[in-house]
């Protein structure tokens, strides 16, 4: 079971969404990872057949895409970003309607309707309108709607978009839960959401691929680029100016600030600290900080360290 994305590229008119891109995507959960405009949904819309891109070509298990047709379609599950759903139907009509979508027999249908919402525990909802259901309960009926047929490749477009943080923490373990011999790829920008279940994080910027590697290998990435400043109130322009900043807060008279920065902060009262996913993010897509090469000892110390300026 495998997904190859092959120098694919995308434009709408002079802007280039996508540049390029090569994947090989094999079972668990890859998490696409960048900000709004990154081509996260470009990409999903091109393996979902929705766009077709001006190069390249995308081959599951070899066979291009394409040429699969309706077989194709048949092992594919995708959430959209974007909720349309019916506010008139109960959510077994909007299954229902969706299963005759997918070529499902009545039988199989009925089956796979109560299988799946049982996994989004929307089983006692069904005979509910969907005009009547919370945001969260859109999003697991939307869950549901993508995983009818057991598709052997998953796509969720921020599927925790706008949900309260007990809804996040639902939607994220029915992903999980529903990951086993899938092909799984959950895009989003909130580093919460994938930090502890993805399998490999992919990073996009611009249309371009930065990075594909796992969790824990990214964040080693950034060992010995993360520091907790202790600073004055009078000092945190120009610490904000001079480097990423990831978190501010107060301790007695002073400001510890979390900081990513690829040279040592000469001149303040720091510590090295372990880095995190977050951290990640910060660096490789918030404002116009440039990476480069380190000039200090990556290291983890407990203490801070007095440098004279």
């Amino acid at each position: 079971m495998v997904l190859e994305i092959k120098d694919i590229k995308k434009n709408y008119g002079r802007k280039t969404a996508l540049n390029n891109v090569n994947l090989t995507l094999t079972p668990g959960i890859h998490a696409l990872l960048g900000p709004n405009g990154a081509g996260k949904s470009t990409l999903m819309n091109l393996i979902t057949e929705n766009l077709i891109p001006d190069k390249g070509s995308i081959y599951y298990d070899k066979k291009e895409i394409h040429s699969m047709g309706k077989n194709y379609r048949s092992i594919l599950g995708f959430m959209p970003q974007q909720q349309g759903l019916y506010d008139n139907f109960t959510a077994y009509g909007f299954l229902s309607y969706i299963a005759a979508l997918k070529g499902m027999d009545k039988k199989t249908a009925a089956s796979e309707i109560q299988r799946v919402l049982a996994l989004v525990n929307l089983s006692d909802k069904e005979s509910d309108k969907v005009s009547s259901f919370s945001g969260g309960m859109k999003q697991r009926l939307l869950i549901a709607q993508a995983i009818m047929n057991d598709p052997e490749i998953l796509i969720l477009d921020e599927p925790t978009a706008g949900l309260d943080p007990k809804e996040r923490i639902r939607v994220r373990n029915i992903v999980s839960e529903i990951a086993n011999e899938k092909i799984v790829i959950f895009a989003t920008h909130v580093v919460s959401d994938i930090e502890h279940i993805a399998r490999q994080v992919i990073l996009i910027k611009d249309g371009n691929i930065l990075k594909q590697l796992e969790p824990s290998l990214l964040v080693a990435e950034l060992n010995g680029k993360v520091y907790d400043l202790k600073i004055t109130e009078n000092n945190l322009n120009e610490v904000k100016d001079t480097f990423i900043v990831s978190n501010i807060s107060q301790e007695g008279k002073y400001l510890n600030v979390r900081i990513i920065s690829d040279i040592e902060p000469a001149g303040y009262s720091y510590r090295r600290v372990t880095p995190n996913l977050e951290d990640v993010y910060l660096y490789y897509f918030e404002n116009n900080y440039s990476s480069g090469e380190s000039s200090c000892d990556p290291g983890d110390s407990n203490s801070y360290l007095q440098v004279e300026g």
